[in-house]
């Protein structure tokens, strides 16, 4: 009769010796070493069970000697392995597969009934999640259907992990085999079954890690002219006050806003993607700011900062109004545990509430009509939300009903004698010094309302050492009030015509333009043969 070795069977379906030897011995198979040898049939069940986790209901009968049989089972040597990802921003495979079937479209090649197909979740997750089986193909249509064998939980399939191995740029479909094909399979063995939980949420889980941190302030807006260090006092909240400096990448997220920044950007829109057979579908997809909400609620131990930066480009209001309500102290959940990583943001949500009547809450409208339960939202006691603005001509900065919600702290510039050794030059210290007090002077006796908000701020300043860059600076200033604050060149020689200028710059004062050719001269000696 003929047999065929273990090794022989690992090389014609892909796996490992070992692999093989495990699952023959839990199928009551004598196989001890590569050389072991099996029967035809029982090496197609054998590979079957590896291959699909199909086990066979009653006991394999052994063969008779002299029966004759075909040496190579055809799906032992036709059984092919393949890696595609999935964005689940676009598509949940992982919810969809919980369901049951699902058509996947993609080039089809050399794709086959009963193939092996591996899903890799790309951003947050990015790890080989899932394990699946072709059932059916279309070729007319060009897709292919898999039915789910089970999700993978191990961090050796890692996007990091997967790399060591040389499975790297997973970005399109790819057929998996060899000592690539080994490593993942000796790896999917860390198998957790997946209920409630769904993957996407990952990044939201439970921590136990706790970070101590002893800071009141839930809501700041830092307000001043440009550089004037806004960004750099927040930083130094982030790292000191918060004790966040080792943790900025998961618990703090930096946005700056711009004019076109929307609600559907930071807290929930509109999606709209094609399914398998062509049409248009539309999902829900949560912003930048809700999904950080989430992660903060599932991890009350820690601190998580919201910074907004340049908030003057946009309404706070229109961008993030579903929070307005809920950021004052008294409105925010305290006093809950979220230690159950089973559950779904809604779901720990809904929990939250249960155990506590008292916990304010808004309800997030619905944007796809067929969804039938409305969401709901609150603001943990752990999330910060710390703004930054600089002066606006033609909008008011914040709106009076977020001005009660937030600690308004208004930001100068500051000078050597506050800075220290970081203000490189004390001359320079001093000539910027007496700027700003001719800034305030010459517009308060025009009449300027708030002088203030045309004041210099000291970052550009710091290191200006020589008179190159001190022109490159100044430069900068003349631009600020010439282009962007249209102030008359007369005006501007108010403020600068009892200024002594350090480095034996000379005052040009005939206008604008000449001023301006004579610094570029000075800073950029590229111009100087144009």
């Amino acid at each position: 009769m003929d047999r065929v070795k273990i090794q022989e069977i690992a090389q014609e379906s892909g796996t490992s010796n070992a692999l093989l030897i495990e699952k023959a011995k839990e199928l009551g198979l004598d196989a001890k070493a590569a050389n072991s040898t099996l029967t035809v049939e029982e090496a197609g069940i054998l590979v079957d069970y590896v291959v699909n986790g199909i086990k066979p209901k009653s006991k394999i009968k052994r063969k008779k000697v002299g029966i004759t049989v075909v040496k190579k089972a055809t799906n032992i040597e036709n059984i092919k392995y393949w890696l595609i990802p999935n964005n689940p921003e676009e598509f949940d495979a992982i919810e969809e597969l919980k369901k049951g079937k699902v058509w996947w479209s993609n080039k089809l090649n050399n794709m086959k009934i009963n193939d092996i197909v591996y899903i890799y979740i790309t951003k947050p997750i990015q790890r080989i999640s899932i394990k699946t089986k072709i059932v059916d193909i279309d070729n007319e249509k060009k897709i292919f259907c898999i039915e789910l064998i089970d999700f993978l939980d191990n961090d050796k399939l890692s996007y990091e992990n997967l790399v060591k191995k040389g499975i790297t740029n997973i970005q399109g479909k790819r057929e998996i085999k060899g000592s690539q094909l080994i490593y993942i399979q000796e790896n999917e063995k860390e198998i957790k079954n997946i209920n409630k939980c769904n993957l996407i949420d990952e990044k939201q889980k439970f921590s136990n890690k706790e970070i101590k941190y002893n800071f009141p302030y839930k809501n700041i807006l830092l307000k001043g002219v440009t550089g004037t260090g806004k960004s750099r006092i927040i930083d130094k909240l982030i790292d000191k006050d918060l004790n966040l400096k080792n943790y900025k990448s998961t618990n703090v997220l930096k946005i700056n806003i711009h004019s076109a920044s929307s609600n559907s950007d930071l807290m929930q829109g509109i999606a709209i993607n094609s399914n398998e057979n062509g049409n248009i579908e539309y999902k829900e997809k949560k912003g930048l700011v809700l999904e950080f909400i989430e992660k903060a609620t599932f991890n009350p131990n820690q601190p998580f900062v919201l910074v907004l930066e340049e908030i003057q480009e946009n309404s706070l209001n229109e961008l993030i109004g579903d929070l307005i309500y809920l950021i004052e102290e008294d409105k925010r959940a305290k006093g809950y545990k979220a230690n159950n990583q089973n559950y779904l943001y809604s779901e720990l949500i809904d929990e939250i509430i249960t155990q506590n009547k008292d916990i304010a809450s808004v309800k997030l409208p619905n944007l796809i009509s067929k969804q039938e339960k409305t969401k709901q939202m609150i603001i943990p006691h752990n999330l910060f939300i710390f703004c930054t603005s600089n002066y606006r001509d033609d909008r008011k900065v914040i709106e009076d009903n977020l001005l009660r919600r937030f600690e308004v702290i208004e930001v100068y510039p500051k000078y050597k004698d506050e800075i220290g050794d970081d203000f490189k030059n004390e001359e320079v210290s001093k000539f910027l010094k007496e700027l700003n007090e001719s800034i305030i002077r010459v517009c308060s006796d025009n009449g300027e309302i708030h002088p203030d908000r045309f004041m210099i701020g000291h970052s550009i300043w710091l290191k200006v050492e020589d008179k190159k860059t001190f022109s490159r600076a100044f430069l900068k200033v003349i631009t600020e009030f010439k282009d962007i604050k249209d102030m008359h060149f007369d005006d501007f020689k108010n403020i600068t015509d009892k200024l002594d200028f350090p480095f034996g710059l000379d005052k040009v004062y005939s206008g604008y333009e000449e001023w301006i050719k004579a610094l570029q001269k000075e800073c950029y000696n590229f111009l100087s043969d144009k």
